[in-house]
């Protein structure tokens, strides 16, 4: 059986990790726990989601950059000049 714990108290057991309630204060009752890297994340599941779809678009647009090339600095350069040279002649 688990000791009692103080309401501040963080205690890590075989059991899990039990943390106080008033740190959740604020967040719905339903939350996603998960890990990731040397971290425990603990959101709502509405924030859960938005950052699943962030990293999912993330990967597309990477994939899209491989596919198409990244440019080279000389190309970069080129894009540069052409933007600043535009602007003096219309500023």
């Amino acid at each position: 059986m688990m000791n009692c714990l103080s309401p501040t108290e963080v205690r890590i057991t075989e059991a899990g990790l039990f943390i106080p309630l008033d740190w959740l204060t604020g967040l719905p009752e339903e939350l996603c726990v998960r890990r990731f890297q040397q971290m425990l994340i603990i959101e709502t599941n509405q924030h859960a989601k938005a950052r699943e779809q962030l990293v999912e678009m993330v990967g597309k647009l990477r994939q899209v950059a491989d596919e198409i090339g990244i440019p080279d600095e000389a190309e970069i350069a080129s894009l540069v000049e052409e933007v600043r040279s535009e602007r003096a002649h219309h500023g």
